[in-house]
């Protein structure tokens, strides 16, 4: 029940981040690091979401039989509930600014996540798998994050408009 509670705050969260995280970034010129444009953020936050639910129905299929599957699940969901930290709590105390997403990671991901991972799962803040989970789980986002902006560089126009007939806005 909690993994469900944890995907629809994961939701949550990437709603708020997708809706108001790039107006933020012309806004604030010292934000503008992180290269949002509306369109790569919110593919970037539909890739991470779509294998947030993959890999919480394999963990679900797998029922604790196999313990990398339930190592990279928790990985990923401790990977999650520290994102509220960074960038967001520490982005909004040094940009003196509200960063999109502060509310619902420190609210909704990060008590969530860490009661799935250290309470209903009783994983030790010191297991070493969890962080090696955490780092598998980083190294597989960030290897998908930069083949989508690839992809994306080589299929420009086509998924142009094809995210244009799924998100009908203006950037």
């Amino acid at each position: 029940m909690m993994s469900l509670a944890f995907l629809l705050a994961l939701v949550l969260h990437n709603m708020e981040a997708a809706i108001w995280m790039p107006e933020l970034s012309k806004e604030v010129k010292r934000v503008r690091f992180f290269g949002l444009k509306k369109k790569r953020f919110l593919a970037a936050i539909i890739l991470i979401t779509f294998f947030a639910y993959g890999l919480t129905y394999v963990y679900f299929i797998d029922n604790g039989l196999s313990e990398v599957i339930r190592y990279l699940y928790l990985g990923f969901v401790f990977v999650v509930g520290l994102n509220a930290f960074f960038p967001y709590l520490f982005g909004s105390i040094y940009f003196r600014k509200y960063i999109p997403g502060t509310a619902t990671s420190c609210l909704f991901t990060l008590p969530i996540s860490f009661y799935l991972v250290f309470v209903q799962n009783k994983i030790s803040p010191t297991d070493i798998k969890l962080y090696m989970g955490s780092v598998i789980i980083l190294v597989i986002l960030f290897s998908m994050l930069m083949l989508v902006k690839k992809l994306y560089k080589i299929t420009r126009k086509a998924l142009r408009k094809c995210l244009k007939m799924v998100f009908p806005i203006d950037e």
